[in-house]
């Protein structure tokens, strides 16, 4: 009986595929940010320091705040069938 490596080939290639996009997506935006001036500059610029200045616990807690129960995207229902069944499996 081998080994099977399909979950290691797997995790590299989504590890590879999210440092891609991350790299992309982080140079194109610094290169706005440092170049462009436009409306909310601030304020994106604010998100994209947030998780720097913040623990992951702290952020984590606000994103439960904002997609929690009580907030106003579970009363208006536009929450994804994954969210939900994700989130009731955490409070149980």
């Amino acid at each position: 009986m081998g080994i099977d490596w399909f979950p290691l080939w797997l995790s590299l290639e989504v590890a590879a595929l999210a440092t891609t996009i991350s790299l992309l997506l982080g140079i194109w935006l610094a290169w706005v940010l440092a170049n462009k001036e436009f409306r909310g500059k601030d304020v994106l610029d604010a998100i994209t320091t947030l998780p720097l200045a913040l623990p992951p616990t702290v952020l984590g807690y606000y994103l439960l705040v904002v997609i929690g129960r009580a907030s106003g995207s579970a009363a208006s229902g536009k929450r994804s069938p994954a969210l939900r069944s994700s989130l009731h499996g955490a409070r149980q």
